[in-house]
């Protein structure tokens, strides 16, 4: 199980740290550590309270659409017994200002005694000094996935543009937003696939209900191939770091015909200001 595996690592850092569970300190290690107590909440909390303590007032789950993470959770706050939820953050970036951030990994979930696997990608915003989650998606796998690949990514300077001001804050939101809409309309164009190696970017992961992930470019355009996937998307919401390095998007798409909610992972390229996909997963 998960948690046992890390059990030890765990114990050490809830035992120092817990006074400042959710402390955001500018780090992508203060991001794994918040994202790893969380995970400890679940089996001393029960997975409603857990969630509750750690989300930000908006955040929202995927079930499969985006709902208020509040309102799922106030009504069931009792801990259930029979209900589980352990997960280990495998992949991790934060922005250079360290206002937003990602973690992501394997996760077990255990109902009424039944076992299921997948992916989870957790989306953290900082508020007033405390990580505070903003978006929960999960998709499911066929079976838990045992070999761990870590990937946790520190910006490689903390310099960037201060823009001032909600107005053009929100032009930084709708440039993100654009390039969403513009890969969906590329993507949905005949011989659409071609454009994929446009938009994603060389680490690209896919996160695919009832497949095993992908971990890069070259992985992900096989992967797609094989599977003769054909998508339509369309954004409905953004959220980008004030920085400008780190945004996500989140919509509805329309995969080889059957419909799913989606969250992508952006990152800018600085060399030339270009935006790409690090993450594409798939709600449904």
């Amino acid at each position: 199980m998960i948690r046992k595996i890390f059990s030890i690592i765990a114990f050490v850092l809830l035992c120092g740290l817990y006074a400042n569970a959710q402390k955001a300190n500018g780090s992508v290690k203060s991001l794994i550590e918040v994202d790893e107590k969380l995970n400890y909440a679940f089996f001393k909390n029960g997975i409603p309270n857990a969630f509750l303590k750690y989300a930000d007032e908006n955040a929202l789950i995927f079930q499969p659409g985006p709902v208020s993470l509040q309102s799922i959770y106030k009504k069931t706050k009792e801990k259930d017994e029979g209900e589980d939820l352990e997960w280990k953050p495998e992949y991790a970036r934060i922005s250079k200002k360290g206002d937003l951030g990602f973690t992501s990994g394997r996760f077990e979930l255990t109902e009424l005694n039944k076992k299921k696997y997948g992916f989870y990608l957790n989306v953290w915003k900082n508020t007033n000094g405390k990580w505070k989650l903003l978006y929960h998606a999960k998709t499911f796998q066929p079976q838990l996935i045992r070999e761990t690949k870590f990937d946790y990514f520190e910006p490689k300077d903390k310099e960037f543009y201060k823009l001032i001001g909600p107005q053009k804050i929100q032009m930084r939101d709708d440039i993100v937003f654009g390039t969403d809409e513009l890969f969906g309309k590329r993507l949905a164009s005949k011989n659409g696939n071609k454009y994929l190696s446009e938009f994603y970017d060389a680490g690209v992961r896919i996160y695919f209900p009832k497949k095993y992930p992908t971990y890069n470019l070259e992985q992900s355009l096989k992967f797609i191939l094989k599977n003769k996937l054909t998508f339509k998307s369309a954004p409905k919401g953004v959220v980008r770091a004030f920085s400008g390095d780190l945004a996500f998007t989140h919509g509805e798409a329309a995969v080889s015909g059957k419909n799913y909610n989606y969250l992508r992972a952006w990152q800018i390229e600085e060399s030339s200001g270009k935006w790409n996909v690090i993450i594409d997963m798939y709600v449904e």
